[in-house]
């Protein structure tokens, strides 16, 4: 098995993992929140399955960026950051893997820094229909960019 290869499977592996925990998260988990009638424990419930899932996306987007970065290293791709009207697809996944490192770096900083909200009820509830709207949003690009990337890596655009 060459680079390339060993690359491309550990990158949409990864991908895989990614867009099944995101969509976990929008389809099953926020859904199944609203049905705790108590806001604050709906949000401590969602921190208790978010957090352990955040560290396995740690790995996961450190493990797609990577691999994405070792392909165009391998296929000598990186002129395709040059060419923005045939490979934007190129550029819109590298820019979600920066926007969902990013968040996952802020969510990591909070919790070494044990910033664990003891919110109220209203508040509690802001809160969660933020990351919710941010999870459902990201959850879109995701599904958007994985479309794209695979239409467009096999020359369909």
């Amino acid at each position: 098995m060459d680079e390339v290869t060993l690359a491309r499977i550990i990158h949409v592996l990864g991908v895989i993992i990614w867009g099944g925990g995101i969509g976990f998260l929008v389809i099953i988990l926020m859904p199944r929140l609203r049905s705790n009638p108590t806001p604050s424990l709906q949000f401590q419930f969602f921190l208790s399955v978010a957090r352990p899932f955040a560290a396995w996306m740690r790995y996961v987007s450190l493990a797609v960026g990577l691999s994405g970065f070792a392909m165009l290293h391998f296929l000598s791709g990186w002129d395709r950051y040059l060419d923005f009207t045939t490979y934007w697809w190129v550029h819109l996944m590298t820019a979600t893997w920066l926007v969902y490192s990013a968040l996952l770096l802020r969510q990591f900083i909070n919790t070494r820094r044990k910033c664990t909200p003891q919110l109220d009820d209203a508040a509690a509830t802001f809160r969660l229909h933020k990351v919710s709207r941010m999870q459902r949003n990201l959850f879109i690009l995701t599904v958007i960019t994985a479309a794209s990337a695979l239409y467009g890596v096999h020359g369909s655009w």
